[in-house]
């Protein structure tokens, strides 16, 4: 977020800030495309809790 602010505001200073809205607004919708390409948009369950080992297959 920090680099974001800093282009934010040297695209703002530089251009205008209307200028840095209309590239700011497109960047913000990119941040969902990595959701949108993961495994996560399958998921229809939340994974359950790991299975607790025994006794037996902690000791070894």
């Amino acid at each position: 977020m920090p680099v974001g602010a800093l282009l934010g505001g040297l695209l703002g200073q530089h251009f205008g800030a209307r200028t840095a809205l209309w590239v700011g607004a497109p960047g913000e919708l990119l941040a969902v495309v990595p959701l949108l390409l993961s495994p996560l948009r399958s998921a229809r369950e939340l994974p359950g809790r790991p299975a607790p080992l025994l006794r037996a297959q902690a000791s070894t």
